[in-house]
């Protein structure tokens, strides 16, 4: 009898059988179309619709056309007419959901599936190819979009009582003012009502549920293009732990103290806070939709305390911020001049020539708010212009 030798070997007292064996593989259709065109370098224009069309799935011909255009660029020329079967394939993978969805969803979770959706094209269509099918979806989206906070709109109208989500949700219809109020009232109550660690537990779950289906970790702007600010999931998070440790500090923190403390003492001396008061109302009125009385109230804070703690740093930092964006328009810049142009004039500003735009070159953080340029735009004259002048005796003149 012939006698096979054992293939078997022995390591660490296991003995391991070496035996060779074939494996089964069982190609997928993108990897067939790879290996084909890697063998012949082209392929029948024609016969390849057919394979996506019956075969391909979305993110397939994600892949196959990222391949073609580093590795077979002739035939990428061709493939500019599979743009109406990529619309139709990505109706098919999308449309159902979204149908689905909105029968499932409340409406507040259905924008945040929408707004998913959209940043998951835009960031997945790269493909120069894709440019038109993106366009497309994202017209569509943003419609959705428009059409759902527009009902959640009427819905909040009749809502009595506000949840958590809720107030997540008001993000997509109210200004950020507003809904960053909502909010944190909301957590206050809930947690002052209960004062238990399941509360925390659950608000917290309720919080990550929303970002998590948002797939952000931010809230966008929705029809609010005058700012550009965003509520970041951490800031939510920092104010449900009632902790100002968070990454951003409040604004000034860093600023020598005894700067704040000398305007301070200016300012009382000249007992003009009531002016500028209603300075600030005239001009936040004139760049900005926000709620003037509270963002005036929380600038004012910001600016006249060594240690602010009234409202929390995410409230100081995003209402400058708000001012910022509003200030980043050479228009409404030119309205900051007047306003302080004005009070300056009006001998107010007696005294602060040099503290004052330390202070406010420091606060803001746009061009020309530097502290030269505050110097020169205000108290020294140097860059007056005809469009503050006019600002100034247009939005002014009437105060007393």
């Amino acid at each position: 009898m012939r006698k096979y030798k054992s293939r078997r070997k022995w390591i660490f007292g296991i003995q391991l059988n070496t035996k060779k064996v074939n494996k089964l593989t069982i190609n997928t259709p993108l990897n067939q179309v790879l290996v084909h065109l890697n063998k012949n370098g082209d392929i029948e224009i024609e016969n390849l619709l057919d394979i996506i069309n019956e075969h391909l799935n979305y993110n397939d011909i994600i892949t196959l056309f990222d391949y073609i255009d580093i590795h077979f660029p002739l035939l990428k020329n061709q493939l500019s007419v599979i743009e109406n079967l990529n619309i139709h394939l990505f109706e098919k993978k999308y449309s159902a959901n979204i149908s689905e969805y909105s029968k499932l969803l409340e409406t507040g979770y259905f924008i945040c599936y929408l707004i998913a959706l959209k940043y998951e094209i835009q960031s997945t269509l790269l493909n120069p190819l894709f440019n038109n099918l993106k366009s497309k979806f994202i017209k569509d989206l943003d419609l959705k979009i428009n059409q759902n906070t527009a009902k959640l709109d009427l819905e909040f109208e009749n809502k009595g009582h506000f949840s958590l989500t809720d107030c997540l949700f008001s993000f997509f219809i109210y200004e950020h003012i507003k809904a960053f109020r909502l909010l944190k009232n909301n957590i206050l109550k809930s947690i002052e009502e209960s004062n238990n660690d399941h509360t925390y537990v659950n608000l917290t779950f309720e919080i990550n549920n929303f970002f998590r289906i948002l797939n952000l970790d931010y809230i966008p702007l929705i029809n609010q293009k005058s700012i550009d600010t965003k509520i970041h999931k951490n800031e939510v998070l920092v104010l449900l732990n009632g902790s100002l440790n968070n990454e951003r500090c409040i604004p000034l923190s860093k600023l020598d103290k005894n700067i704040i403390k000398e305007n301070l003492n200016y300012l009382n001396k000249n007992n003009n806070s009531y002016l500028i008061y209603k300075v600030l109302i005239i001009l936040l009125r004139e760049i900005s939709k926000v709620d003037h009385r509270y963002m005036i109230r929380v600038i004012l804070d910001n600016l006249t305390n060594i240690n602010p703690t009234k409202y929390s740093n995410v409230e100081y930092n995003y209402c400058r911020d708000t001012l910022n964006v509003c200030l980043s328009q050479k228009e409404n810049l030119f309205k900051l001049y007047a306003a302080l142009s004005f009070l300056k004039d009006s001998e107010y500003l007696e005294g602060l020539s040099k503290l004052l735009p330390k202070l406010l070159a420091e606060y803001l953080n746009v061009s020309s708010t530097s502290e030269q340029s505050i110097k020169n735009y205000v108290f020294l004259n140097k860059n007056s212009n005809k469009i503050i002048e006019n600002y100034k005796n247009h939005l002014f003149k009437y105060i007393n």
